[in-house]
């Protein structure tokens, strides 16, 4: 067998080695297989990689990013894929404008509005807690619609509210992990906490929301209660993040 051949298997399993995220570097101190770049310079394939990981960082769960000027928490990041959802830093302002700075680091009072004008879901409630990010009903001023009004402000590929069920996992981390604690309940806000409504209904009149001043996750009447704000969940392409 060639020199040449047995270069492009060893590339090869390499290279599944890589998609499988399994022994890698294992794999590379094994044998040190060249690499021709555009340029002409000559590169082991384990500095080809070292470069690419150093050009695309790895993020973790709670580590602050910016998008158009705003700050938000990674929720989810995935090696694989070429976007990452982000919860924002703050709740929106009351309006939730995206003229300036939508995000308000205020007390939770000043940012507290209404989840909705009707419980347009209750024909249709099964049980707690009931997805409401893709139900449709809601208007434009409602929570939801601020929300993803704010998304497509901010070129995101898609814009909801965090469910119940991703508050409770991270509630559960957050024992453990004090970056995940301060992503969940808000402490970087001015008070040290937010309060802030989940894209999950509790029953046919309340909605799921994070209550970070108690650290509680409960149920709040979705129409006459204000008592709390919108923190929009996007998802954006990586390359928008800095």
């Amino acid at each position: 067998m060639s020199k040449n051949r047995v270069k492009t298997i060893l590339i090869v399993l390499i290279v599944l080695l890589l998609c499988l995220n399994v022994g890698v570097y294992a794999a590379l101190s094994a044998t040190e297989v060249n690499y021709t770049k555009s340029s002409g310079t000559t590169v082991t394939v384990k500095a080809a990689l070292d470069e690419l990981y150093t050009k695309v960082p790895t993020k973790a769960i709670g580590d602050e990013v910016t998008v158009g000027g705003e700050q938000f928490y990674v929720l989810n990041w995935d090696n694989n894929c070429d976007t990452v959802d982000l919860i924002a830093k703050y709740n929106l302002n009351t309006a939730g404008t995206a003229a300036g700075t939508a995000q308000q680091n205020a007390a939770y009072g000043a940012t507290a509005c209404k989840f909705s004008s009707t419980n347009y879901w209750s024909s249709s409630f099964k049980s707690s807690p009931f997805n409401l990010n893709d139900f449709i009903g809601f208007t434009s001023t409602d929570a939801l619609g601020k929300a993803k009004s704010y998304g497509r402000s901010k070129g995101a590929v898609s814009s909801r509210l965090l469910s119940y069920e991703e508050a409770n996992a991270l509630k559960t981390k957050a024992s453990s992990d004090t970056k995940i604690e301060t992503m969940l309940l808000g402490k970087e806000n001015t008070n040290g906490y937010l309060r802030y409504w989940l894209g999950s209904a509790n029953d046919t009149r309340s909605v799921w929301c994070v209550f970070g001043d108690f650290s509680y996750l409960g149920g709040n009447y979705c129409i006459g209660s204000s008592d709390c704000g919108v923190r929009p969940v996007i998802t954006v392409l990586k390359s928008k993040i800095s």
